[in-house]
């Protein structure tokens, strides 16, 4: 139980093509500590019309949460279990009264910073992505591939390219969902589908999103795989619209204009290793878990990144040992006749498991009389 002096806008996602709605929002207690909260369903619009309503009117805001759960999700945060969760907001009953009442002293003795309706802030998605990337370690794409535990980090860089020719999305079956097998008819423009785990045509599928493309920084390239909420917020669509347009599309290869659109753009990345990319070390397409291209962030990241840029230029500085590069790259060497013996302008005999054939023009000089005066026999004396 706390007072509420902090919620970012409603967030609806979809999983498995079922729309589910969260709000996330920060509770005070009378001690001053906050605490990250996040409601679900419900739950969730039933909180967030309450503060639409009451936000202008500077009243104090008290919300009791009954039968909740406390999980470590980047820090301490209170969610809603799946059933028998209650939310009561400024209700008339007694625990709610009483936290009123000590609160209330608490803030005409000054125990507590007074509040005012200004301080009930409507925090948007980009500053509450702003102290996410803060909070979090920053890494080059080069040394990304060295993590070896699971965890989570930040990266900065451009679309490159879409690198997955298997498509964006793909269809599922709407009873067990898992993916299904599109079956094309000559005479039908849309496929049926077939389930191999009910073994059998379904025709209620739905669209999940799935898209994989590579990145690029100052120090390399990354290839990570975006599911339909980071990519609907990459293109500012929402995760219903990135569904419909898949189904009208069908054809799961056929990227739609937004996505082209996104090759070129700056962003900055929350990428998580997972076990297949610790486990598999062939796997190294890494998961995104939130993306932004404020440029505030943009900017602040980029400062924050700046002596990493400089270290790796400095480790792939060439030492002084380093062989020279040789200017005369791309040109044929001079082929030097010496005493009979064929050479190239190195001076290193040419190895002799060479299976190259070599064209040597008949020498002019002088120099080369030796093999000048060199006899060929007629091919009937053979």
């Amino acid at each position: 139980m706390g007072q509420l002096i902090a919620n970012i806008p409603i967030e609806v996602k979809w999983d498995k093509g079922i729309a589910k709605k969260s709000l996330s929002f920060f509770l005070r207690d009378l001690g001053g500590t906050r605490i990250k909260c996040l409601l679900w369903s419900t739950l969730a619009e039933q909180l967030y019309q309450y503060l639409e309503a009451h936000r202008e009117d500077g009243s104090l805001i008290i919300c009791l949460i009954n039968n909740c759960k406390l999980r470590d999700f980047n820090g301490p945060q209170v969610s809603n279990q799946m059933y028998g969760c209650r939310v009561f907001i400024d209700q008339d009953i007694r625990p709610i009264n009483a936290f009123k009442t000590v609160l209330e002293a608490n803030l005409t003795s000054g125990a507590l910073p007074p509040m005012n309706k200004d301080d009930l802030v409507l925090l948007t998605n980009e500053t509450y992505k702003a102290k996410k990337f803060k909070d979090l370690q920053k890494v080059i794409m080069a040394d990304v591939h060295l993590i070896k535990k699971v965890k989570s980090f930040f990266i900065r860089g451009k679309v490159d390219n879409i690198c997955d020719s298997d498509g964006w999305f793909g269809f599922h079956c709407q009873d067990c969902k898992k993916k299904v097998q599109p079956m094309y008819c000559l005479d039908e423009d849309k496929p049926d589908y077939f389930c191999f785990k009910c073994d059998k045509e379904v025709k209620d599928v739905v669209p999940k999103v799935r898209m994989n493309i590579s990145v690029v920084d100052k120090t390399g390239k990354l290839k990570i795989t975006l599911f339909e909420s980071q990519l609907s917020t990459m293109i500012n669509k929402s995760v219903n619209w990135l569904n419909v347009a898949a189904v009208k599309v069908v054809d799961t290869t056929r990227y739609i204009d937004e996505l082209w659109e996104l090759i070129g753009k700056k962003f900055v990345w929350i990428i998580k290793v997972t076990d297949y990319n610790v486990l598999e070390d062939n796997y190294t397409f890494y998961t995104v878990e939130d993306s932004s291209d404020d440029p505030d962030i943009l900017n602040s990241t980029k400062a924050a990144m700046k002596d990493d840029y400089a270290d790796f230029k400095l480790r792939n500085q060439p030492t002084e040992e380093a062989t020279p590069v040789d200017k005369g790259k791309g040109k044929e060497k001079q082929q030097i006749v010496d005493e009979g013996n064929l050479s190239t302008g190195s001076g290193k005999r040419k190895s002799d498991c060479s299976t190259e054939k070599e064209n040597v023009e008949t020498p002019t000089t002088s120099t080369a009389s030796g093999i000048a005066s060199l006899k060929i026999p007629r091919m009937d004396e053979l």
